[in-house]
């Protein structure tokens, strides 16, 4: 192993290898690991295919057992969610136009598209298992299309879908319930 030269101090923008990083992070103020951190948690989540809170919601809304990350990236299913959920985004973004919606909103839209698979399978005798939910989900443009007909090339009530999962709140929220004084 080659001796560092302390003469010249590394800064955080210089670590390229991991070598570096663990050799740097002892070095490393708070708010240096603080910023660190969040720029590989935002790497991770480029990169990662996997969103566990959408996982989640798919398996209480399959009443499936729940499991890790890391055991379902690992398993067919995983591999097979991973290969068909793009279809699932593409479909979020064409309802949301791309637009950004609150955590609870996308939420809302997640669990109303998995009770649309549901009631798919259910209406096709179909199992709803892991392995079925994480085929079939390549399929819920399609099913959204069959439940929602013409809605995705509506130009007129376009955020229909999204109103009616609370995305669009106009009133401000401390003004709900009080009577105008006038």
């Amino acid at each position: 192993m080659t001796k560092q030269n302390n003469s010249a101090p590394v800064s955080p923008a210089a670590v390229q290898t991991l070598e570096q990083i663990i050799t740097f992070l002892p070095k490393m103020s708070q708010t240096d690991l603080r910023a660190a951190a969040s720029v590989i948690d935002k790497e991770l989540a480029l990169r990662s295919d996997l969103d566990m809170n959408l996982i989640h919601i798919m398996l209480d809304a399959f009443d499936q057992k729940k499991t890790s990350l890391g055991a379902f990236a690992l398993s067919p299913n995983g591999t097979l969610w991973c290969k068909n959920i793009p279809h699932l985004y593409d479909l979020v973004s064409k309802l949301t136009e791309g637009k950004r919606v609150t955590q609870t909103v996308m939420n809302a839209i997640h669990q109303n598209l998995f009770q649309l698979l549901s009631e798919y399978l259910k209406g096709k005798g179909i199992p709803p298992t892991l392995k079925t939910v994480c085929h079939e989900v390549a399929n819920i443009q399609a099913i959204f299309e069959t439940n929602f007909p013409g809605y995705l090339q509506s130009q007129n009530g376009r955020n229909l879908y999204l109103f009616g999962l609370g995305a669009f709140n106009e009133e401000p929220q401390q003004q709900r319930g009080k009577v105008s004084q006038s």
